[in-house]
């Protein structure tokens, strides 16, 4: 949570000092699925309950209807659901097994249109996962590492103040411990999320009324 507070500073740092818009991103997560390649036993295919998080965004106009910047998600610990090992059902019974990733990423946003109060877009991101933590029950207490990231998607830009966007992503992270199996996850989700853009232009001309 320490890096999240940090990063969201310097990037409200960023678009105060530079200009850039910003958009704070409310993120709801579905259809999570990944695996769990666990050392000396196997691969575990997995599915987890429905989860949330939070995000901001900056951007910046390289010519007319395309935009690059960065952003930075925390996601909230998302249960797993469901395991199968070699097509059998692992019992979860009494079990707390949930995890959760901070995705930093650059961004490249690309508008199919630029007249009119929707404006429908294309969205592409790359990063790493400064961020990945599990449950004492998933990793054994054992140190997290994060990994890749990267998502695919699109939506629309609303009366210049608003975003409503459907992301396809997928992120790794591993576990490394000396005695127990490390662990290497995968999960790959749909975020749905509603964003509100403003700038700094904007918050000078609020603070003057």
């Amino acid at each position: 949570m320490k890096k999240t507070v940090l990063i969201a500073a310097v990037m409200l740092v960023s678009m105060n000092v530079y200009g850039w818009d910003a958009q704070y991103k409310a993120i709801a997560d579905v259809a999570g699925k990944g695996e769990i390649d666990m050392e000396y036993v196997g691969v575990f295919d997995m599915e987890t309950a429905t989860g949330f998080g939070f995000g901001i965004e900056l951007f910046v106009d390289v010519s007319k209807g395309v935009q690059i910047g960065g952003g930075f998600e925390h996601q909230l610990m998302r249960k797993i659901t469901a395991l199968t090992l070699e097509g059998q059902s692992i019992d979860l019974s009494g079990q707390d097994l949930a995890f959760r990733f901070a995705p930093f990423f650059g961004s490249l946003k690309v508008y199919l249109d630029t007249e009119g109060q929707v404006l429908p877009f294309l969205k592409f991101n790359l990063g790493y996962n400064l961020g990945f933590e599990a449950s004492d029950d998933l990793d054994g207490s054992q140190t997290t590492i994060g990994g890749g990231y990267y998502a695919i998607g699109g939506g629309f830009k609303i009366n210049k103040n608003f975003n409503a966007e459907v992301m396809y992503s997928k992120s790794s992270g591993s576990t490394v411990a000396v005695f127990a199996p490390d662990i290497d996850l995968s999960y790959s989700k749909i975020g749905i999320s509603i964003g509100y853009l403003f700038n700094s232009e904007s918050i000078k001309q609020a603070a003057k009324h």
